[in-house]
């Protein structure tokens, strides 16, 4: 009778045992996708929905985990310092590995060219500039040729300093040769409500977020920074077809793992993106959102990060762009 007792409490502690060890086997394989921003965003979004189509391609735990601060460089910083398994994938923005790196260098303690291994440029996000529906310009060469004259008087509004509308507005002003002073929001959607209202000239927005005040009829847009005119806005055209050759600016988010992963992860997880970008529903969803699907390889990825550091370092540096 003991021995029978004996026996079932050590197959007890054994299948317990088991248990444990395929519960941390499952923990250990967990990929979390690092959201910079909270729930809700349209980057918290775009990740979930990634997250979706990577877990059909991937045989493991995937989550996604909301870090956000300091526009994204928090969360940056601790993917830096997190193990070299692939275990943390760091949803990067614009912002948070080309814009702030430059712009605010004394507080940010990562190099996005080094400290990072590329996954794959997943999707970008179009901008725009407009004016209020009240404005008198219908064009934007009547908008650079006003603020050839008047710039002094003249202001512009912006999600907030080191934000890609900021510098978007400051590469504009560099390339077009002329003058407005910038009007810093908390946010895009106040900067749009401002602008709406009369209370700034012009603004460099995001085309999706301004699109809204567009169709009501309380703001209007000019032109569209990316290179060829928008699919769902082809009315609009761009700022290189307005007079400024070789303007083009798009915010962008893109995955990437700390460096030092293998490659064999790199390939893996990059597949796996690839895939989900493709799928139907996804291309629907994301398009629906505004965004432009990227996808790629991660040479792609790095090639474009590089090109964006030099065009924000040289922007910051002739315009004088302060990160106060």
């Amino acid at each position: 009778m003991r021995r029978r007792v004996f026996l079932s409490a050590v197959a007890i502690v054994a299948s317990l045992s088991c248990a444990t060890l395929f519960a941390q086997t499952r923990a250990d394989r967990t990929i979390n996708i690092v959201v910079p921003f909270a729930p809700g965003g349209s980057t918290d979004a775009m990740a979930r929905l990634l997250r979706e189509g990577m877990a059909k391609e991937i045989d493991e735990q995937i989550i996604v985990v909301n870090q956000p601060g300091a526009g994204g460089s928090l969360a940056a910083s601790a993917t830096k310092r997190a193990d070299a398994d692939g275990r943390q994938l760091l949803v990067g923005t614009i912002g948070s590995m080309a814009i702030y790196p430059i712009l605010y260098k004394s507080r940010v303690d990562y190099d996005p060219l080094k400290d990072f291994a590329p996954v794959i440029w997943s999707v970008s996000l179009p901008l725009a500039v407009v004016v209020p529906a009240s404005s008198p310009f219908h064009t934007l060469q009547e908008l650079t040729d006003y603020l050839k004259k008047d710039g002094g008087n003249a202001n512009y509004a912006s999600a907030g300093n080191g934000s890609s509308p900021h510098l978007g507005a400051e590469l504009y002003k560099s390339m077009a040769g002329v003058e407005a002073v910038h009007v810093p929001y908390n946010g895009g959607s106040p900067a749009l409500l401002g602008l709406s209202s009369g209370e700034t000239t012009f603004m460099v927005a995001v085309a999706s977020e301004a699109k809204p005040f567009v169709d009501a009829g309380r703001l209007r847009m000019l032109a569209v920074t990316t290179t060829e005119r928008l699919p769902d806005m082809p009315d609009f055209p761009t700022v290189d077809e307005s007079g400024l050759p070789g303007y083009e600016i798009t915010s962008w988010y893109a995955f990437f793992v700390r460096a030092g992963t293998s490659r064999e992860i790199i390939n893996k997880y990059n597949k796996a993106l690839n895939a989900a970008l493709k799928d139907e529903k996804t291309i629907e969803t994301l398009t629906n959102m505004g965004l432009l699907i990227q996808g790629g390889s991660p040479e792609e990825l790095t090639r474009m990060m590089e090109t964006e550091m030099v065009k924000w370092q040289k922007v910051v540096d002739v315009a004088g762009v302060s990160a106060n």
